[in-house]
């Protein structure tokens, strides 16, 4: 999905990113992650068509990012650590906006802006203007644009933790879970060292476990506690996109 190819930016003197060869296919989320300086910023503009490389190539969707910047940015949803909003319109107008900008058929706009405006919960502000938004709500509202054209690829610059963004577009099961005796060990037996279990909750001999690896996974991991003698009460799961959990940190709600 994004392919890049002894990529190379220079400022005069300056090489910000030096001959960096990357592939992350389709499905797939990538943190970009050093320290200030290190040239994160500008090798995602590149890959937005934002900024021209030095030399290299790059590929979005499989198309020539370089050669063809306009098409390339259909498939891409771009939000900068730092944006800019237009104070003087409303929400929906902001966002029906950008979804004609990005050249949306007429007919899906309305449903669209909707659609987005719900996965921000901004609903109580669909009439409001920008201008009496909180700097949260201004930043549920840039990733409602970034999301408004359905891209390919969602571009985040500085997004949060990239464990919380990774585990929010997992679904994640809650698995309610009973045994006797020791529970820990019935639990250590049964997952082993599954890295895809988040957080696990003990009271007594009952406790929840939750869970975001992928069925397989899940369907082994409740194979073997079952196994080990842990029995199996109730099973829900929970799916989060990108934008809800990006809502929860720029909410505060994810810390």
């Amino acid at each position: 999905m994004i392919e890049l190819t002894n990529l190379r930016k220079e400022f005069d003197d300056l090489v910000a990113v030096e001959n960096l060869t990357l592939s992350i296919p389709s499905g797939e989320i990538y943190g970009l992650i050093g320290p200030n300086g290190a040239g994160k910023t500008t090798t995602i503009r590149m890959i937005c068509g934002l900024l021209e490389a030095t030399q290299g190539k790059i590929g979005v969707a499989g198309i020539d990012v370089l050669g063809e910047p306009e098409r390339a940015r259909q498939y891409i949803g771009y939000l900068s650590d730092f944006f800019s909003v237009y104070e003087d319109l409303k929400v929906w107008e902001y966002l029906d906006y950008f979804a004609h900008a990005y050249k949306m058929p007429e007919s899906e706009i309305p449903t669209r802006v909707s659609e987005v405006i719900a996965q921000a919960g901004l609903e109580v502000k669909r009439d409001g203007m920008i201008r009496g938004l909180s700097r949260g709500m201004k930043q549920r509202l840039g990733i409602a644009r970034a999301m408004i054209h359905r891209p390919k690829v969602l571009v985040l610059d500085e997004p949060g933790r990239l464990e919380e963004v990774m585990l929010a577009v997992t679904p994640t099961r809650t698995v309610r879970l009973q045994w006797l005796g020791e529970g820990r060990a019935h639990i250590q037996a049964g997952l082993g060292k599954l890295a895809s279990v988040s957080e696990l909750k003990l009271n007594g001999n009952e406790g929840e476990l939750f869970f975001s690896g992928s069925d397989d996974e899940l369907s082994q991991a409740l194979a073997d506690l079952i196994a080990s003698g842990v029995r199996i009460l109730s099973f829900r799961e929970v799916k989060q996109t990108v934008e809800e959990m990006y809502m929860k940190v720029s909410s505060h709600e994810v810390m």
